[in-house]
């Protein structure tokens, strides 16, 4: 109780664990709170997770990974409770999903790490439509529609690590590209290389990477 440890929220890109592999335990065997002391932490849901709100309220994905799950850790555990505390891990939707809390609710969280993330995506592609509701729903949370607006929130040093290489490279050009326009600072790996799950031998660069932030 008397050392506070940082956490680090996993967004997973499933709603079940072991569709693209266990990220926790993946974490576990890999032994990186151990390696950086820190606390990983992830909720699970009943829907493809976009981290997103449904325009007809049903889902609330981003609601709860915000305010609920931290307020749980910080009850539980001895944790800086504070946004530079905080940070998310994610890949794939994860990794958007991670970028777009980043960006939307940085009073909560300081870093954020996306791997393999589709961040050219449009509505229609992979459930959005089913999760968000409608084209202008998806775009209060879609990254690339709210960087511009939000950028102010990570300007002030380097907030995010975007990598991979893999299902969504091009995607990953084009964002990288959209945050130099911007004079965006952010970390930029291109060596973590993997299949697109979480066990395919990526995750221990990108976490390095990401705590490093914290400097």
């Amino acid at each position: 109780a008397t050392k506070k440890y940082p956490v680090i929220y996993v967004a997973d890109a499933e709603p079940v664990a072991n569709v693209l592999a266990d990220s926790l335990q993946t974490i576990r065997t890999a032994g990186l709170h151990d390696t950086y002391d820190v606390i990983f932490a992830r909720s699970q849901y009943r829907s493809t997770p976009w981290y997103g709100t449904k325009n007809d309220g049903t889902i609330q994905c981003d609601i709860h990974f915000a305010d609920v799950l931290p307020s749980i850790i910080d009850r539980h555990y001895s944790t800086i409770p504070f946004r530079e505390g905080r940070s998310i891990l994610g890949f794939s939707k994860g990794g958007w999903g991670a970028a777009s809390l980043l960006l939307r609710r940085s009073e909560v969280f300081g870093y954020a790490a996306a791997w393999d993330a589709p961040w050219n995506l449009a509505y229609g592609d992979y459930e959005t439509v089913t999760v968000f509701g409608s084209a202008p729903q998806m775009a209060i949370y879609n990254p690339a529609d709210i960087l511009v607006a939000n950028k102010a929130v990570i300007s002030d040093k380097a907030r995010l690590v975007i990598a991979g290489y893999n299902t969504f490279d091009a995607h990953l050009t084009t964002f990288k590209a959209l945050l130099d326009a911007n004079s965006v600072p952010y970390s930029y790996d291109r060596t973590s290389r993997g299949t697109h799950d979480w066990n395919s031998g990526w995750l221990s660069g990108v976490v390095a990477s990401l705590v490093g932030l914290r400097g």
